[in-house]
């Protein structure tokens, strides 16, 4: 039976039917309409159908950031298989690991990874190099016409860093990260007329999210590498980006001799809170940070504007869709100003760890445990922040109403 649930894998088809031919992605002397991109994410899932990808199969990709990665994810999604993204940071052993405990039938590798890809055991598996033949998969590929997944599906499967003990692979569901992605393009008010460059890895949750979001938007995703404060301002000069981020050192990105001219095509960037010196470099463009994790399918909270000038480690309010409340050792929510642990409710939330999923978690805290508790609703005013860390994956904080 077809089901109707929309997938990931439906933005590219949505943005050639609603955006046309305006630009989905685009790179140095490249760019890619939401047309080429729906054409080739049916035949590139085609294509991995025929090579034998079904659902439930994990495709471990080791990779730098490329156009191709995302294509990938959408083909993955209309199979009904899902991604393992790899930091290639990792030694051999680390990457071995996850690939194995994922159970992943199939990898794609960068050919600049190849040797890291070969020692961890990748290309043993049934395996397509980024260029040439990846880009053979797509061509010869048919547009895929098997059947369509649930949207409970898994799509990525991916690992935290295991800063706490052995990392643990998150499940993260298409319906998941569907849910995530609407709630941060509507928090910040992402639209097709947006130009978004966040030069974060395609490994981690958070690139994921943006790339995605700005997908989902029918907004333009730049393609560029992180640089320094110069090439930071070349690329946002260069494409006339409205959306980006000043990371890793915003006071030396906006005091860059050419941040007040090249920033004249932004609507909002995103840093930690640095207080009035950015409004005094940047006039009139708000700021935003976000917070989130690995078992959230992306980024949860964001602080923007108004709430982006409160004083302390103000770390923002929930999306829709989310629920997210500061609990006490008893898990019981604690008293506003009170310091407690952050904990979630809501479909983009990891659906288990491992494998296979388990029974969906009542509550997922910022470590990936689960609680069975009754959360009480959070006003629409609360915001909250950040206090300091009981582990380094998670933070105590504490909330606000005023």
């Amino acid at each position: 039976m077809t089901t109707a649930a929309m997938l990931v894998g439906d933005i590219p088809g949505r943005g050639r039917d609603t955006f046309g031919h305006r630009t989905a992605c685009k790179g140095d002397g490249w760019s890619r309409s939401y047309a080429d991109l729906a054409d080739r994410v049916a035949r590139l899932a085609g294509g991995l159908a025929a090579s034998g990808v079904c659902a439930g199969d994990r495709i471990a990709v080791l990779s730098p950031n490329d156009p191709g990665l995302v294509e990938v994810l959408f083909a993955a999604s209309l199979v009904g298989a899902a991604v393992l993204p790899l930091n290639p940071r990792l030694i051999p052993n680390e990457v071995r690991y996850q690939v194995d405990d994922a159970e992943a039938k199939f990898a794609i590798v960068h050919p600049t990874l190849e040797s890291l890809a070969r020692a961890a055991g990748l290309l043993h598996r049934q395996a397509w190099l980024v260029g040439d033949e990846l880009e053979e998969v797509v061509v010869q590929g048919l547009p895929y016409g098997g059947p369509r997944p649930s949207d409970e599906s898994v799509l990525v499967h991916l690992y935290t860093s295991g800063t706490t003990g052995r990392p643990k692979g998150c499940l993260l569901t298409q319906r998941g990260w569907l849910s995530a992605i609407a709630g941060f393009a509507h928090t910040i008010s992402l639209s097709p007329d947006d130009v978004v460059w966040v030069p974060l890895p395609l490994f981690h949750v958070a690139g994921i999210h943006y790339g995605l979001s700005t997908l989902a938007a029918g907004a333009t995703l730049v393609f560029e590498d992180a640089g320094d404060a110069e090439n930071l301002w070349r690329v946002v000069g260069e494409y006339g980006v409205t959306m980006t981020t000043l990371y890793p050192n915003p006071q030396q990105v906006i005091a860059h001799p050419d941040a007040r001219r090249a920033s004249a095509s932004l609507r909002i960037v995103f840093c930690m809170p640095i207080g009035p010196s950015l409004h005094d470099a940047l006039p009139g463009i708000p700021a935003a940070t976000s917070y989130g994790g690995t078992e959230l399918s992306g980024m949860a909270l964001v602080a923007y504007g108004e709430n982006w000038d409160r004083p302390g480690n103000v770390i923002g309010r929930p999306h829709i869709g989310l629920m997210a409340a500061v609990l006490d050792d008893d898990d019981r929510p604690v008293p506003s100003g009170e310091v407690g642990e952050l904990c979630f409710r809501g479909p983009s939330v990891t659906i288990g760890t491992g494998s296979f999923p388990r029974p969906p978690p009542t509550l997922c805290t910022t470590d990936g445990s689960t609680r069975a508790i009754s959360l009480a609703p959070m006003r629409s005013a609360c915001c909250i922040s950040s206090t300091a860390r009981r582990t380094w994956s998670n933070p105590a904080a504490k909330t606000s109403t005023r």
